[in-house]
C-alpha cells in the first residue's frame, strides 16, 4: 500500500467527494406593476420679479 502523505493513514481508503448538491432555487414570483397612472405635467409657476437690491450704505 503506498502511503496517502496527505491522509496520515495509511489504512484510510480514498474519500470520493460528494458533488456538490445545488439547492433547487424556486423562481422569485415577479411582484405585480401597478401601472402608475399618468402624471399630470405641473403648471410651471410665474417667476418671481427679481426684487431690486439697495446698495447698503458705506458707514
Amino acid at each position: 500500500m503506498v502511503k496517502n502523505p496527505q491522509a496520515g493513514r495509511p489504512e484510510a481508503a480514498p474519500v470520493k467527494k460528494k458533488p456538490a448538491v445545488k439547492p433547487k432555487v424556486k423562481p422569485k414570483p415577479k411582484p405585480k406593476v401597478k401601472p402608475k397612472p399618468a402624471v399630470k405635467p405641473k403648471p410651471i409657476p410665474p417667476k418671481p420679479k427679481p426684487v431690486p437690491v439697495k446698495p447698503k450704505p458705506k458707514p
